[in-house]
């Protein structure tokens, strides 16, 4: 899921004023819908996404945090 995730959040960092469409992420990552939602859940319960309109989220936070939180999640899916 970590994989995922960081697959999202770079999608979400190269989309126009950082917001991106569901069902266009759910195709280009070739994963069921139901993935895409929760990473979404989870982000948007910590603070970084908003729902926009139906199946469209915005990055609410400092643009720069959505390269952070890929470094981060690169960083977390090394081997220790």
């Amino acid at each position: 899921m970590g994989q995922l995730t960081t697959q999202f959040l770079k999608m979400i960092y190269k989309a126009e004023d950082y917001t991106l469409d569901l069902n266009t992420a759910a195709k280009a990552m070739n994963v069921q819908k139901r993935r895409i939602y929760d990473i979404t859940n989870v982000l948007e319960g910590a603070g970084f996404i908003e729902k926009t309109v139906k199946n469209m989220i915005k990055w609410k936070t400092e643009k720069e945090n959505v390269l952070l939180a890929v470094n981060n999640m690169n960083c977390s899916n090394q081997p220790k």
